[in-house]
């Protein structure tokens, strides 16, 4: 078992490696870790995941986020629209991981872990979550202040 997390840490950073680098906000696969003791906290719950080195997709690739009503299971969710070269990132990001979970880093702290379901070809990606429409419209605040701060700092 020991091996195992090491291996993984090697792929995947670790809340506990040596670097001062913060992580770049954005969509990373995130593998959890059973143990709760080397991953990232996932904000607000007492799970813990691995993640990629890299974002698969950057804030900067984000062009809109929006709530949106779905019916069929009663809930309000937050639809994420990526630009053309993230629609195409995001696709074959989704089509290699299907059926692993995507953690959403934002200010250095994951945010929101998902598990793909399925290969995502439409350029949006729609976050379900567990929160009433007040929680979900700061969270869709937080990210759309954070893609802004993200596209500010490439100018």
């Amino acid at each position: 078992m020991n091996l195992l997390i090491l291996i993984i840490t090697i792929f995947f950073g670790t809340k506990n490696h040596t670097t001062t680098e913060k992580l770049k906000s954005g969509f990373y696969l995130a593998i959890p870790d059973t143990s709760n003791s080397s991953g990232y906290k996932l904000h607000n719950k007492n799970e813990y995941y691995f993640l990629g080195t890299e974002p698969a997709v950057t804030l900067n690739d984000i062009d809109s986020v929006y709530i949106e009503y779905i019916l069929q299971i009663d809930r309000h969710t937050l639809v994420v629209k990526f630009n053309d070269i993230a629609t195409k990132k995001w696709h074959d990001f989704t089509t290699m991981y299907s059926g692993m979970k995507v953690g959403l880093v934002l200010k250095d702290e994951v945010f929101h872990v998902g598990t793909i379901a399925s290969p995502i070809s439409s350029g949006e990606t729609v976050l379900t979550m567990a929160q009433d429409k007040k929680d979900l419209d700061e969270f869709k605040e937080l990210i759309e202040a954070e893609v802004k701060k993200a596209k500010a700092a490439l100018k």
